[in-house]
């Protein structure tokens, strides 16, 4: 459904008889434009519960992170059998397809996310 601004020859779908400079410079155009109610504009400013969503989410996010880092380079060395060096490596080669695959999906994810994930 489209929102119509009437202009200053237009009242209730109906023309009148005037010039569209006969209202003034800064009175608009004659004919109908697309603008949306206030009440949409204002409703388009986030709400709280989405920012504590988010907010939560992130924390989970990090918290997980956190929980894992310490534990890791342990867990690779049980599973080398105590070699250290090889195990390091192996870390090394963790952190880096995590930071290569957030380098490379993350802008993806985030074309995604504006073209199905946000409706107006």
């Amino acid at each position: 459904m489209a929102f119509y601004r009437r202009g200053p020859c237009q009242r209730a779908g109906k023309p009148l008889k005037c010039s569209p400079t006969s209202a003034g410079p800064l009175a608009g155009p004659p004919y109908p434009t697309l603008v949306p109610p206030l009440t949409a504009i204002q409703s388009a400013a986030p709400s709280r519960a989405a920012f504590i969503f988010i907010f939560i989410t992130l924390v989970l996010d990090v918290l997980a992170l956190g929980v894992v880092i310490p534990v890791l380079p342990k867990l690779v060395e049980t599973f080398l059998a105590g070699d250290t060096a090889a195990a390091a490596r192996m870390v090394g080669f963790f952190s880096l397809a995590w930071a290569l695959m957030q380098f490379l999906c993350s802008p993806l994810l985030g074309a995604l996310s504006d073209r199905f994930g946000r409706r107006p």
